[in-house]
């Protein structure tokens, strides 16, 4: 109920494959409840535990330098 509340929401999502913290399933399941809500998700996962991947950073670089274009 409450991921319909993000309907629209623009959210980018990383997550590592090998995450002790959280499963990598967990992560997936996240990326699909938001999808699910309306949320528009764009997830890169990568090959580590937990943490902010290299990929995730440029991802976000991306969206900023877009953002502030508009």
């Amino acid at each position: 109920k409450l991921a319909h509340a993000h309907k629209g929401l623009h959210v980018l999502q990383s997550h590592g494959r090998r995450d002790p913290v959280l499963p990598f399933a967990g992560g997936e399941a996240l990326r699909e409840l938001l999808k699910a809500g309306g949320a528009e998700v764009e997830f890169v996962p990568f090959n580590g535990e937990h943490g902010i991947a290299l990929e995730a950073l440029q991802k976000l670089a991306q969206l900023l330098e877009h953002e502030v274009a508009k």
